[in-house]
């Protein structure tokens, strides 16, 4: 039985279409995904939510020890808005060509299967359950979120406090949600290289099982097709990885940015120790749901990294795969060097819409960078 992605990431898309950050059908008909409906409920979404977030910050009564701290916390909202307001409308727009991947990435599997039947069952009992699991897990995070949030910080339910509480809840949501949709359709393209490589790695464990130095020429022959068919499906899926980064890149760019703005505004606030207390409450609890922030937004921007650079060490471990195949005096050799040069032409990269590669170096950068954002304003704040 052949199932497809849309099926495997059903409750993910449902979450994601609820918060307005995936306009497409969850239960798409003859491969057309574009729904109007959803497309209108993603900008109603965005305008709902900026609009009366923006009210609520302009009119609550919020005053902090310095002028610095202010501008810090303003700075803090201003880029959350911008990262939520761009990146939502980004990904309707290209709404099109991520239904176009999501297509072909589904026809990818269907040719597959021809291929090797059980890699895809595996893979696709193993995906489902992580994507229930996930969705729980982001359910859960959302509501500790805004549980913290506004028990720590609303002091009556009003108009004017719940759209403070949406200045913070709403960019924290959109860009969780952005950086898990990322990651999970850059996973299922890794799942697809493993699959093409275990497929190669077969292939090799077959000719040095052979008892000639050399296949001979019927064998040679079938290797030759099914290397060339494994290679016509890496380059498909080099295609599309590319196709996807473009559809994330801008959307990355902004949640990277304010990934960095918020850890440096809430841990600088942490250590002047001057967000306002509500009655009854401990200083112990703002801390706590300080450090959560911090954690929660660095586990963010670990999981696009790492989840990049695990999908880029599959497609160029298909490279290291080749390299190892025993040599003959057969065409094999001159088709496993033709494979070769593509996957060197093929330089499979996530990146933020080139400004930066998305890999492990992003981490030291942004640790680098934050650390001494944070020294240059605790001194601002100690010459006051």
């Amino acid at each position: 039985m052949f199932h497809t992605i849309d099926d495997t990431l059903k409750p993910c898309t449902y979450l994601f279409k609820f918060f307005g950050t995936y306009s497409l059908r969850t239960n798409p008909k003859q491969g057309d995904r574009c729904s109007t409906i959803g497309t209108l409920w993603s900008v109603f979404v965005v305008i709902y939510c900026i609009s009366h977030a923006s009210y609520g910050i302009s009119y609550r009564k919020v005053n902090f020890k310095s002028e610095l701290l202010t501008i810090a916390d303003f700075l803090q909202i201003c880029v959350s808005f911008i990262n939520c307001a761009i990146s939502n409308l980004f990904l309707v727009l290209m709404r099109k060509r991520m239904s176009v991947f999501l297509e072909k990435l589904n026809r990818f599997d269907k040719s597959f299967q021809k291929v090797d039947s059980n890699l895809k069952e595996e893979t696709y009992r193993g995906n489902k359950l992580l994507v229930q699991y996930l969705t729980l897990l982001l359910i859960v995070v959302i509501c500790l979120y805004v549980w913290f949030d506004s028990s720590l910080y609303m002091k009556e339910v009003s108009f004017i406090l719940i759209g403070d509480a949406l200045a913070y809840c709403y960019p924290f949501i959109t860009g969780l949600l952005i950086a898990t949709q990322f990651c999970v359709f850059t996973n299922l393209l890794k799942h697809r290289f493993v699959w093409i490589n275990t497929k190669l790695i077969e292939v090799q464990q077959h000719l040095n099982g052979l008892h000639t130095h050399e296949p001979n020429s019927k064998d040679s022959d079938i290797i030759v097709t099914l290397l060339d068919n494994l290679r016509r499906k890496h380059d498909t899926l080099c295609t599309l990885g590319s196709t996807l980064n473009k559809v994330f890149s801008l959307p990355l760019l902004l949640t990277t940015l304010q990934i960095f703005i918020v850890v440096i505004v809430t841990s600088f606030l942490h250590i002047e120790d001057s967000k306002p207390l509500k009655d009854g409450h401990s200083r112990v609890l703002y801390n706590v749901f300080d450090v959560i922030v911090i954690l929660l937004n660095c586990c963010k921007i670990v999981a696009i990294t790492k989840t990049s650079s695990r999908t880029r060490d599959q497609a160029k471990e298909t490279g290291s795969i080749l390299h190892t195949f025993q040599k003959t005096s057969s065409k094999l050799d001159d088709f496993i060097e033709f494979f070769s040069i593509q996957l060197m032409d093929n330089d499979f990269q996530f990146s933020a819409c080139r400004v930066f590669k998305i890999d492990e170096t992003l981490l030291f950068s942004m640790v680098s960078a934050i650390s001494t954002y944070l020294l240059i304003v605790i001194q601002l704040q100690l010459n006051e």
